[in-house]
């Protein structure tokens, strides 16, 4: 019988202590970007303030309110002489609308008095709006000439926020008449009726 030995040499590994630079610096900062990033997250997706909301019945005479409780969508607006005032002159669909939240179900009436004053002659109502950002999906009851006539137009707008005229009517009212006209929107579940006076 044979024996044999075989020798093993003995290794020692000496393994460093991970300094406070190398392993708490970069976990200490991934922590900080987590953190930092939840709550860019949080802020931007968690719901905003309810900007002031009007209720019915609503009536506005334009003596104590300010122009910026209105959301407004183009144009430059004043309020002037207990009158809201659209100041450019240039430009179509500039607009402004009185935030009121209403249920679907809820039947309502909406008018209003325009008088023109210069530039491109038109104004109108919006109504219906759906957002308080966008008027994509609002509906528009408003005057135009066209070819020397003035129309009464009415219609909505789309997804991309263009106008689609769905309808209009011939007015026998001279360019640059600057008398008071009334318009008034009724809306019902079904229905939607404008008059104009």
């Amino acid at each position: 019988m044979l024996s044999t030995t075989i020798g093993v040499k003995e290794t020692e590994i000496m393994f460093e202590r991970p300094s406070t630079r190398t392993t708490w610096l970069p976990l200490g900062l991934a922590i900080v970007a987590l953190v930092v990033l939840n709550l860019g997250l949080y802020t931007r997706l968690s719901s905003q303030p309810e900007p002031l909301r009007f209720n019915f019945p609503y009536t506005e005479n334009f003596s104590a309110l300010s122009v910026d409780e209105y959301e407004l969508f183009g144009g430059d607006w004043e309020i002037r002489d207990e009158t809201l005032v659209q100041l450019s002159t240039s430009g179509y669909d500039l607009m402004s609308f009185v935030p009121i939240d209403i249920p679907p179900e809820q039947n309502y009436t909406y008018e209003s008095s325009l008088r023109y004053l210069g530039g491109i002659m038109g104004g109108g109502l919006i109504f219906n709006a759906q957002q308080i950002t966008s008027r994509q999906k609002s509906q528009m009851l408003r005057f135009n000439v066209d070819n020397g006539v003035m129309w009464l137009i009415y219609g909505y707008f789309g997804d991309d926020s263009n106008f689609v005229g769905q309808g209009s009517a011939a007015l026998d009212i001279p360019l640059g008449d600057p008398n008071w006209h009334r318009l008034r929107v009724k809306l019902t579940v079904r229905t939607l009726c404008a008059v104009y006076r």
